[in-house]
């Protein structure tokens, strides 16, 4: 999810809220692995977004 501002963090945090929602951390390794992994299986090259 892109988040453009400082105050993108609030609206994050009130959809995780309001859908039930899940978010965990992650390190950039892990983000890469899974990316890596994702476009193997389904061919969907997905990218991180800077906040």
């Amino acid at each position: 999810m892109r988040v453009p501002k400082a105050l993108g963090d609030f609206l994050v945090l009130q959809a995780l809220c309001k859908t039930g929602g899940t978010a965990i951390a992650v390190s950039d390794a892990q983000c890469g692995e899974m990316m890596k992994l994702l476009a193997g299986r389904t061919g969907i090259f997905a990218a991180p977004e800077d906040t």
